[in-house]
């Protein structure tokens, strides 16, 4: 038993939710820059949903446009898919960190460590971000995006 709790330490370290954070930020990201920055910039939120689900209002006819604005609607694109699944997979992670953390205390102390506790932060970060896509306004920006 003593082998088992050596060689799962590293999985619940500091380093890792440094690298599940960076995690939830690269696959968030995207989808801030793809669709919630122009939805915002391009003044949609002043407008019913269901004018924006619509297909009335373009993504690739506003800003931003060239180079970058191709980027950011590929990455919002995207991001509509991937975003969902990068959360579910850290959320579960973050998780499975926390469940191994209290397995491993013995039963007399059961005071969690600090990583433990970001681990759990970070589950619950994923958890509303997650919420987040089944929201009305999320439904209509994945229907606009996707026009």
């Amino acid at each position: 038993m003593a082998l088992l709790r050596t060689v799962d330490a590293p999985a619940r370290s500091w380093r890792s939710v440094a690298v599940l954070t960076a995690c939830v930020v690269v696959a968030a990201a995207p989808y801030l820059a793809g669709v919630l920055i122009p939805y915002y910039v391009n003044g949609l939120d002043a407008l019913p949903l269901a004018e924006v689900a619509s297909g009335a209002h373009d993504p690739k006819d506003l800003w931003p446009q060239g180079t970058v604005g191709g980027l950011a609607q590929l990455g919002g694109y995207l991001s509509l898919a991937l975003t969902p699944i990068a959360l579910l997979a850290v959320g579960g992670t973050s998780a499975a960190a926390v469940v191994q953390e209290w397995h491993t205390l013995p039963a007399a102390r059961r005071a969690p460590r600090p990583v433990a506790a970001a681990f759990v932060v970070l589950f619950l970060v994923c958890v509303i971000l997650l919420a987040w896509f089944f929201t009305p306004t999320a439904s209509a920006l994945s229907t606009w995006r996707m026009d």
